[in-house]
């Protein structure tokens, strides 16, 4: 008897679930919604240009990872992002590779200032670990410099579009070295 009633059950469900999908009354499961994210750059006296490109699929490169190869087939990356643009889900985790390609005669020595996200009030649970950090980098004359970066949102971000900026600048060979390697600074004693 149980038997014939499990039966008789999943006949009904099965009846029902055939109908919905035929008046195209099935519930679909609701695509998640992305938030657009621009990477842009002020690049206004920095003599080259920072190119976004995704990481490298299958085996990322770890964060941080900061080095100069001579070819580009020996970056760790994927498909360039044109205009930094890509698409991220809230919750979603993005690693990028940024390229900067010194085609000067000599080394080129600079930092990042601190990013600006616009429109500001999404910059809450967005969390970008990427170079402004107080950090000199080093492009050697020549060769193509890369950094890995990553780019965090946070499950409740709402899906819209947002630009995150940072400046460009140049500095000298010393000055990068004295923030590389900052003086000990003693308190004074009291």
């Amino acid at each position: 008897m149980k038997a014939a009633i499990a039966t008789a059950l999943a006949l009904v469900s099965v009846f029902f679930a055939s109908a919905a999908l035929a008046d195209g009354k099935a519930k679909k499961k609701p695509k998640a919604k992305l938030a657009t994210v621009t990477l842009a750059w002020d690049e206004e006296d920095f003599p080259a240009s920072m190119q976004v490109f995704e990481a490298k699929a299958g085996a990322p490169p770890a964060l941080w990872t900061t080095a100069s190869v001579k070819t580009r087939k020996e970056l760790p990356v994927g498909a360039e992002l044109e205009d930094g643009t890509f698409e991220l889900a809230p919750g979603g985790v993005k690693r990028l590779v940024l390229v900067v390609e010194n085609k000067t005669k000599g080394d080129l020595y600079f930092f990042a200032a601190p990013h600006g996200v616009e429109p500001a009030k999404l910059s809450l649970g967005f969390d970008f670990r990427c170079l402004c950090m107080n950090h000199a980098y080093h492009a050697p004359a020549g060769m193509i410099w890369y950094r890995v970066v990553e780019l965090r949102l946070d499950p409740g971000f709402p899906a819209k579009a947002v630009e995150v900026k940072h400046a460009l600048a140049t500095v000298s060979k010393a000055r990068a070295a004295e923030i590389q390697n900052p003086a000990v600074v003693v308190p004074p004693k009291t």
